[in-house]
């Protein structure tokens, strides 16, 4: 339709294998699936449950995250549509580039694993 639809990609990730114990996230997975609940509710936009995809810790890997992307977001989204992308992660900055670290990122490999 020329309205459109939205369709969210919604990651939250608490918990990094490879990370310190200093370095882990408190809120970020219940963040992501509160907002993800939020876009489902009438006062949320109602979205349908395909419409929202939540990737939370150990299922919020890198390839998850780069397939939900790639499957989701580009097959589902159409030029009239709005795509919400919501992250609650870590995040870091290098002279290579910024990077979303996924569950299974290695801070040793940013380029190949994040």
């Amino acid at each position: 339709s020329a309205m459109g639809r939205t369709f969210a990609l919604v990651i939250g990730v608490s918990r990094y294998p490879n990370l310190r114990a200093a370095d882990q996230l408190r809120f970020a997975d219940r963040d992501a699936a509160s907002f993800a609940a939020h876009l489902r509710s009438p006062r949320g936009g109602a979205l349908a449950a395909e419409q929202v995809k939540l990737l939370t810790n150990e299922r919020a890997t890198t390839a998850a995250i780069r397939t939900a992307i790639a499957t989701f977001l580009r097959t589902a989204a159409g030029p009239n549509d709005t795509v919400i992308l919501f992250l609650a992660a870590h995040g870091v900055v290098d002279d290579r580039g910024a990077y979303v670290l996924g569950y299974d990122s290695d801070p040793e490999d940013l380029a190949t694993t994040a």
